[in-house]
């Protein structure tokens, strides 16, 4: 996402080329290129694969399996009412419902 803006940037500074839909755009590219990381990164990381996993499949057995949470008691607030009930934690280590928060 960079290699366009250094490009353009080159070509700029050199007087070869000017133009300002292309530097608009070639700089919001570099700009969106932190955004493009955090998910890149985090995508990557396999706990947080592992986690994302499990929260879509609660979410995707809460809702009787349609994509969503429409069939919760109550919404997430992120109360520790339940807890993590047993000895593991998340997804299968006890009763998990919406508004349980289970900290590692």
């Amino acid at each position: 996402l960079w290699l366009p803006y250094i490009l353009y940037f080159l070509l700029e500074s050199g007087g070869i080329y000017h133009h300002p839909a292309a530097s608009f755009l070639t700089t919001w590219l570099a700009i969106s290129n932190s955004f493009c990381n955090c998910l890149i990164y985090s995508l990557s990381n396999s706990a947080f694969r592992k986690g994302l996993k499990r929260l879509f499949s609660y979410c995707l057995q809460r809702s009787g399996g349609g994509f969503g949470v429409r069939n919760c008691k109550r919404p997430f607030v992120g109360s520790v009412d339940k807890c993590c009930a047993g000895h593991g934690y998340g997804y299968g280590h006890g009763d998990m419902r919406a508004g349980t928060t289970c900290h590692v």
